[in-house]
């Protein structure tokens, strides 16, 4: 039976909580929270292992020159930041899964083709197949962490923002 009487430090409590929010393995737990960190880890790992080797790749293993090597990770960047912007219409259009699922497909296709031959050229090409792939993974991961509960979105934002940077610097 109720007296009635509340606790004082019960509702202190609450209130608390609810202003600190979730912690990070509660919102971790969170299976959009989880699959957005790693959509942006993947994305993360993939661009800083690329921008420290693409150089060295193409000049010194295929023996595309200075100029090839030097253009190969600067039209990497350029159709990446191309890919984001125009990305919003297919976003619109085909929804969020399928997106991601084309990037990804289109991300390792040109990853294959980039490994796989011995022409500078076609490794280029192969990369811009991965920018182009790669540009919408990110703003959509955010976005998906974005849409966690309405109190939690911004935390879970920056969660997946710092375990994406830990792993760029990693890579």
């Amino acid at each position: 039976p109720t007296t009635g009487v509340t606790t004082p430090g019960k509702d202190e409590q609450a209130i608390a909580i609810e202003k600190r929010g979730m912690s990070i393995a509660a919102l971790l737990a969170i299976p959009a929270v989880l699959l957005a960190t790693l959509i942006v880890s993947l994305a993360f790992f993939t661009d800083g292992a690329l921008e420290g080797y693409i150089s060295i790749y193409l000049r010194d293993l295929l023996g595309s020159g200075a100029l090839l090597g030097g253009v190969g990770i600067a039209a990497f960047y350029l159709i990446g930041m191309v890919g984001k912007f125009g990305s919003t219409v297919f976003l619109r259009r085909y929804g969020e899964r399928m997106v991601v699922t084309i990037s990804a497909l289109l991300s390792a296709s040109g990853m294959l083709i980039a490994l796989s031959t011995t022409s500078a050229p076609l490794a280029v090409l192969g990369l811009l197949l991965v920018g182009l792939g790669q540009a919408p993974l990110v703003p959509t991961a955010f976005s998906l962490a974005a849409q966690v509960e309405a109190r939690q979105g911004a935390r879970s934002v920056a969660i997946v923002t710092a375990f994406g940077y830990s792993i760029f610097l990693v890579s």
